[in-house]
């Protein structure tokens, strides 16, 4: 078994050409150990569900405690978001102290330090480092979404203008950046790679293109603040960040390096899971304007037109008979609907359900005016009949691989759980796997939201 976060171009051709040449020297030795690995299926068994929001909870945050990084936020030696994570510690009234600490230290390491683009905007995939300071240069829509939405719940919790004004331009990142106005949805993200193949290289900037680009004054704070005179941390040079110059030095210094979106190579199709995170975002972002102070009447317009378009595309495209996994740059539908697609957007759905705004939805059949509940009635009911199996959920409607059996719980990953936006109805089916989910509780944090739920 040959596992990996990530490896740079020349070394994964060699992974590849090794798992080649074993697999034509031993195939028979490679079948078993595939067959080996497959667990076996596990249909539903009539049993109570004992498992309780706080018993759960407290088995969450002890695991959680051994988990986390005090010193640098976040948990792990590569730091990823965690968004899920995150969103469901957000959403709980409070927390232990030790545990909210680190939560405001994890959430301030992101925005500081190069998680985020403080150039162009936006937060990169994950850091490769523990202090994240070296970037995976990719910028994926799903982080960009899941992080808006966490900015504002952090700001709902704690009142930081610096949250909101992180979500806000996070928002416009995604429409400078991302958004196709041709099929009214958001493409999936920006590569790692430049238009020269230099991993970063739209990113990263030596001494001569910054003496270059800088005049000649703020070239000379530049030297001081990112320290010029030693070595470059990375091959391709320095990586901008705001620490150590003025607001006016750094707002000058942004807009003399910053590379316009279509000078970034990206992966132009528009997933419908991801958009559905954006749209929850977007729910998110219209609550918080609508009662906060100050806020420019144009911006709360843009932004509740921006939400209008993306909502009435999604429905309009996932009730099809055979809705589209995404919609590529020039508008045409590829591939096919999976369970995430229906989940995520189940989940935004739900969301808005739970908010104190009004936003007219698209006709659902029929049903000229529906509401949230209506529409989630629909996704849940398409969503049992095309992945849910008698054992368990399977993401598309044929397995991926061969003896691929479905899951009571998809754990949550870089995205939210595909099965708890459907588990409510289905108490049944956390009961099957109750105490695998209290071993790992930290994989599937969004349980919690099903355990909430089941309370009311």
């Amino acid at each position: 078994v040959i596992a990996f976060t990530y490896q740079p171009p020349k070394t994964f051709l060699k992974t590849l050409q090794k798992v080649a040449t074993y697999w034509q020297q031993h195939p028979q030795k490679m079948i078993q150990l595939a067959q080996a690995f497959i667990p076996p299926p596990q249909p539903l068994i009539n049993q109570p569900l004992t498992l309780t929001t706080s018993t759960f909870q407290q088995a969450l945050l002890k695991q959680l405690e051994l988990a986390k990084d005090d010193l640098s936020g976040g948990i792990g030696s590569s730091k990823f978001p965690n968004e899920p994570l995150l969103t469901v510690l957000l959403q709980q009234p409070t927390l232990p102290e030790e545990v909210e600490d680190w939560l405001q230290l994890t959430l301030k390491q992101m925005r500081t330090q190069h998680l985020q683009d403080h150039i162009n905007g936006g937060f990169f995939r994950y850091t490769i480092d523990p202090n994240w300071q070296t970037p995976h240069f990719e910028k994926m829509l799903y982080n960009q979404a899941q992080l808006i939405s966490v900015y504002l719940l952090n700001y709902q919790r704690h009142h930081q203008l610096i949250d909101l004004q992180t979500a806000l331009n996070t928002y416009r990142y995604t429409l400078e950046h991302l958004w196709n106005p041709k099929a009214q949805l958001f493409q999936s993200s920006e590569s790692a790679i430049d238009l020269q193949g230099k991993e970063g290289g739209q990113y990263l900037f030596t001494k001569a293109e910054l003496k270059k680009r800088l005049p000649p004054k703020r070239y000379a704070k530049v030297i001081k603040a990112w320290h010029l005179n030693q070595p470059s941390p990375f091959e391709a040079g320095w990586l901008p960040t705001p620490e150590g110059l003025s607001i006016q030095d750094w707002q000058a210094i942004q807009a003399a390096l910053k590379t316009p979106a279509a000078k970034i190579p990206h992966d132009s199709k528009s997933i419908l899971g991801w958009n559905a995170l954006m749209l929850e975002a977007l729910y998110y972002l219209n609550a918080t304007l609508q009662t906060t102070p100050k806020i420019n009447p144009l911006l709360k317009t843009q932004v509740a037109q921006q939400t209008q378009t993306l909502q009435n595309r999604l429905l309009k495209l996932i009730q099809q008979p055979h809705p589209p996994r995404a919609i590529s740059q020039d508008n045409q539908p590829m591939g096919e609907a999976t369970l995430q697609d229906y989940a995520m957007l189940a989940k935004a759905l739900y969301t808005l359900h739970n908010l104190p705004i009004q936003i007219p939805l698209a006709p659902l059949e029929e049903n000229l005016a529906p509401t949230p509940e209506e529409w989630l009635g629909f996704l849940q009911n398409r969503a049992e009949k095309q992945f849910l199996t008698p054992t368990g959920w399977r993401l598309s409607q044929a397995p991926l691989l061969p003896g691929q059996h479905g899951k009571w719980v998809i754990p949550d990953d870089a995205l939210p759980s595909a099965t708890t936006p459907f588990q409510c109805p289905h108490p049944e089916q956390l009961a099957q796997v109750q105490n695998d989910l209290l071993d790992m509780p930290i994989q599937t944090p969004s349980v919690l939201t099903v355990l909430h739920c089941l309370k009311r």
